[in-house]
Parts: structure tokens; sequence; C-alpha cells
């Protein structure tokens, strides 16, 4: 696989497209038929593991504020630009708001209720996913004062 030559993003949408891409790439399955039974198992692991919308089963016991998803899509686009702004991957974003899905899809009603009824505890725990996939997906050291920074003092250490 050819590695990306191109340091800004600029300069890989005006190159031509095999420089980017790999030449191989009509090889990946050569065998047609295995490719179609890896799909299908794919496909079928997919089933078992799909997430449900908690946002729409979520009913809040008090009349106060609840996360909605405009909320979700804010906290998002903040942590893709403090990902751009580190010169992250922006798929580390993507694996953090994973994170936050699939737990909060899995876990017992009481503590999705807490997440989800006040913001600040929804952020919270978005931004302890963040923080967690830049451990893991990044190669830099990244320290939760970043964090604080980031958040303009709403959280602390």
């Amino acid at each position: 696989r050819k590695v990306y030559p191109h340091r800004n993003r600029a300069a890989a949408l005006s190159s031509p497209p095999w420089t980017v891409c790999s030449p191989d790439m009509h090889l990946l399955h050569p065998d047609p038929i295995q490719a179609a039974e890896t799909l299908a198992a794919l496909l079928e692991k997919e089933a078992v593991y799909a997430r449900g919308d908690y946002l729409a089963s979520f009913t809040p016991r008090d009349h106060g504020p609840r996360v909605s998803a405009n909320d979700r899509l804010m906290l998002v686009d903040w942590m893709y630009s403090v990902a751009d702004q580190c010169e992250f991957k922006r798929e580390t974003t993507a694996v953090a708001m994973e994170l936050v899905d699939r737990f909060l899809s899995s876990c017992p009603p009481k503590a999705s209720h807490f997440y989800l009824a006040h913001r600040e505890n929804f952020q919270l725990l978005a931004v302890a996913a963040f923080y967690v996939s830049v451990k893991t997906m990044e190669s830099v050291a990244f320290g939760s004062d970043l964090l604080v920074l980031a958040s303009n003092g709403t959280y602390t250490k």
C-alpha cells in the first residue's frame, strides 16, 4: 500500500488519484466467493452488535434539560476541532463517539439516565472517551492538562 505523500489535503486533492490510492486496490479479494462469505459474516456480526437509538428511547424523569441529538452533534464538532488542532487522526473522534454510543446503548437504564438527563455528565463521558481514544489511537503523549485547556476550565484534573 502506498503511503500518502502529501502533507495537506489540498495537495492530495489536486494530484492524480494513482498517487493517493493503492495500485492493487482491485486485488483486495481476488476470490469472489470468499469475498461474499466474508461480507455475509460481517453483516451477521453487524446485526448482533447493532446499537439502539439511546437518545430516542430515553425518557427523562424530570422536565429539566436533557441531552439531545443537537447536543451530541455540538460535542462531536468540538472533538473534531480539538483533534484537528492537535493534528490527530479524525478517526480518533469517531472511535471516541463509538465508545460513547456503544456504552449508552448497552448500559442499564439507571446508568444511561445519569448520563442523558444532564448535559454535563454526557459531556464528561464524551471527554473521557475522547481521552481513551487519543491514548489508544495516537502516538503522542496527551495529558489531561490539554483537555482541561481545551474545555476552557469546565473540567479539572
